[in-house]
């Protein structure tokens, strides 16, 4: 791999970085990652994706704090506030994870992983009435053939 230091164009990087982690190359994705994030450090789309990354790759708290940024800069990108919500749920700070699924479903009233997750979240504070109300959405959204 090229050093990530040669890379003066955080979209070359960021798109390199991408490649490399589709690859499986994790260790070389990451430092890319970081080059493009020094290079453009408020960029939403490198925020996003290297917040996946951490997420994808163990590391939630990092993961969270990246997203919060995008989600500040964009607070109507569903899938930023996703991505924040399975962050929040790995982390398993259950009033954060609720108030990011919330977004996510204003955002997406579709979303069935949030709803999820949500309903999980809403379980581990003991709202089980709130919970059983979310696992009840997604039911009524299933397919009917999805066993």
């Amino acid at each position: 791999m090229t050093d990530p230091a040669a890379y003066d164009d955080f979209s070359r990087a960021l798109a390199d970085a991408k490649d490399l982690q589709a690859k499986g190359q994790a260790e070389d994705a990451d430092s890319l990652y970081r080059r493009a994030l020094e290079l453009a450090p408020n960029n939403a789309e490198t925020l996003f994706f290297y917040g996946a990354f951490r997420r994808e790759h163990g590391d939630p708290k990092t993961a969270a704090q990246l997203l919060n940024r995008v989600v500040s800069q964009l607070p109507d990108a569903a899938n930023a506030w996703l991505e924040l919500t399975r962050a929040q749920h790995d982390l398993a700070d259950w009033p954060e994870c609720v108030a990011a699924a919330g977004r996510t479903l204003d955002l997406d009233a579709e979303c069935l992983e949030a709803e999820l997750m949500r309903a999980t979240a809403l379980f581990a504070q003991h709202d089980h009435e709130a919970a059983t109300d979310s696992i009840e959405r997604v039911a009524e959204r299933l397919p009917e053939d999805a066993g």
